[in-house]
C-alpha cells in the first residue's frame, strides 16, 4: 500500500467522519420520525404532517446516499449498473485529467507568466548578495568541476574542442589571411632576405662546382681545343657568374628593384588565384586534422583537467575566490539593473518552456492513476471530496423534508417543520403562512 493511504489526514479525516456521522444522524432521524408517527399517532394531523416531513426528507437522504454512495462503490454491495463510476472509468478519469492539465493548466502562457512572476532573478541577487551564501555556493560548483571534466571527456569533449577549434578557422579567409602575412614579410624585406641567401648559396656553389664546370667545358669544346683553352673558359664562366652575383648582393642592383616590384604583384593578386586558394584551405584542413593537432589538443586538455583539480583540492582555491567574486558581481548587476533581471527571467522562463516536459504531462497523470488499484482510487477520492459529499447527503434530507413539509402544510396554519427542523424554519414560513 502506499505510505500516503496509510497515513491519516488529522484534520480533514476528522471533519469528515463527522460530517459523515450528521448526515446519517439526520437520516435515522427522520426514519425513526417517520416509523414512530406511522405506529404510535397515526391519525394525528400534526403527526400526520411529521410522518410526511420525515418520509419526504428519508427518501431524499436515501437517493442522495445512493447517488454518492454510487461514484465509489456498489451500494450495499449490489452490482447494480452504472455504480462504481470511479472503479470502472478509473483509466478514462485518468486520462481526463491528465488531458485538463495539459490543455487547460499547463499551458505555455500561464507557465510563462508564472515563471517570470517569481522573479528568480531577484530572488538569486537577493541571496548572492550574502557574501557567505555566494562563496559557499561557489564552492559547491567548483567541486563539480574535476567530476564534470572526466564525464565530458568521456563524452567526446576531445573531438568537440577540435570541433570548436575548427569553426573560427573555417569562418576565417585563410587564404587571405596567409596573403597578408607574406605581403607583411615583404614589406619587412624578408624576401630580399632570402634573395641574398640565394646568392650566397649561388656563389659557394660556383666555388665547389669549379673543377665540374672545367669537365663540362672540356667535354663539350671542340676536341682540337687545347686542356689550357678549355681551362681558360671554365675560367672565365665561373668568373663572370661570381661577378654577377656579386652586383646582385647590392640591394639597390635594377634586377633586385625588378625583384621586388614582381614579388609584390605576385602576393598582391594572390588572394584572387582559386588555385592558390584551393590550396591554402586544403593545407589547413591537413593540418587540423593531423596528429599533431591531435596530440596538441590532448596535451592541452590533460593539462587543463590536472591544474583544475590540483586547484580544487588546494586549501586556498583560485577557482573558488574567482567564481564567488563572479557570483558577488552577478548579484550586484541583477540588483542594479532592473532590465537585466528581467531579461534573465525571461530567459528562465523560455528556458522552462523548452524543456520536453509539458507533452508528457496528460501520460504521465495516466499512468500513474492506472497503477493505483481500485480501492486506493476509490480512497484517495473520497478523501477529497467525502467532506462535500457528506453535505450532500445532509442537504438531501434536509431540502427533502422541507419539500414533504411543504406538501403537507396546505391545509394547516401549523408549519411542522418550525418544528422538527428549525434550522430551515425562515425558508419555510413564506409557504406555511408564517
Amino acid at each position: 500500500m502506499d505510505p500516503a493511504d496509510q497515513t491519516p489526514a488529522p484534520r480533514g479525516g476528522k471533519r469528515r467522519h463527522r460530517t459523515q456521522a450528521l448526515a446519517t444522524g439526520a437520516l435515522v432521524v427522520a426514519a425513526a420520525a417517520w416509523g414512530a408517527t406511522s405506529f404510535i399517532a397515526p391519525t394525528d394531523p400534526v403527526a400526520g404532517m411529521i410522518r410526511a416531513t420525515a418520509q419526504a426528507a428519508l427518501v431524499g437522504g436515501l437517493a442522495d446516499w445512493f447517488a454518492v454512495t454510487a461514484v465509489f462503490r456498489h451500494p450495499l454491495g449490489i452490482p447494480i449498473p452504472h455504480t462504481a463510476l470511479v472503479r470502472r472509468n478509473k483509466e478514462r478519469i485518468g486520462q481526463t485529467l491528465g488531458t485538463f492539465l495539459k490543455r487547460h493548466l499547463f499551458k505555455r502562457a500561464e507557465i510563462f507568466r508564472k515563471v517570470r512572476s517569481l522573479d528568480i532573478a531577484g530572488r538569486l541577487a537577493q541571496g548572492l548578495s550574502d557574501e557567505a551564501q555566494a562563496f559557499a555556493l561557489a564552492g559547491s560548483l567548483v567541486k563539480t568541476l574535476p567530476a564534470l571534466l572526466s564525464a565530458t571527456e568521456d563524452l567526446g569533449a576531445k573531438t568537440l574542442l577540435r570541433d570548436l577549434l575548427r569553426q573560427p578557422v573555417d569562418r576565417l579567409d585563410m587564404p587571405g589571411v596567409v596573403a597578408d602575412l607574406l605581403k607583411g614579410l615583404a614589406e619587412e624585406g624578408q624576401h630580399q632576405a632570402l634573395f641574398d641567401r640565394l646568392i650566397g648559396f649561388a656563389q659557394a656553389s660556383l666555388e665547389a662546382n669549379h673543377e665540374h664546370i672545367h669537365k663540362t667545358v672540356s667535354a663539350r669544346s671542340a676536341w682540337w681545343l687545347s686542356p689550357t683553352v678549355d681551362q681558360a673558359i671554365a675560367g672565365t664562366i665561373v668568373a663572370t657568374a661570381q661577378e654577377l652575383l656579386t652586383h646582385l648582393a647590392d640591394t639597390h642592383h635594377p634586377i633586385r628593384r625588378r625583384f621586388d616590384q614582381e614579388v609584390r604583384a605576385a602576393l598582391a593578386g594572390l588572394p584572387g588565384r582559386p588555385s592558390y586558394r584551393d590550396t591554402v584551405n586544403q593545407i589547413v584542413s591537413r593540418l587540423l586534422e593531423g596528429e599533431a593537432v591531435r596530440l596538441t589538443l590532448d596535451d592541452l586538455w590533460s593539462a587543463m583537467r590536472q591544474s583544475v583539480e590540483q586547484d580544487v583540492s588546494a586549501p586556498s582555491s583560485r577557482l573558488h575566490a574567482i567564481t564567488g567574486q563572479a557570483l558577488r558581481a552577478l548579484a550586484r548587476a541583477l540588483k542594479e539593473d532592473a532590465v537585466l533581471r528581467e531579461r534573465l527571467n525571461r530567459r528562465i522562463a523560455a528556458a522552462v518552456l523548452a524543456v520536453p516536459w509539458r507533452s508528457g504531462i496528460e501520460r504521465f497523470v495516466a499512468e500513474v492513476i492506472q497503477r493505483w488499484d481500485d480501492r486506493a482510487t476509490t480512497r484517495r477520492l473520497e478523501r477529497a471530496l467525502g467532506n462535500d459529499l457528506q453535505y450532500i447527503r445532509l442537504n438531501g434530507t434536509l431540502v427533502g423534508g422541507d419539500g414533504g413539509a411543504s406538501d403537507s402544510s396546505g391545509d394547516s396554519g401549523v408549519c411542522p417543520v418550525t418544528v422538527s427542523f428549525p434550522v430551515i424554519a425562515d425558508r419555510c414560513a413564506p409557504r406555511c403562512g408564517g
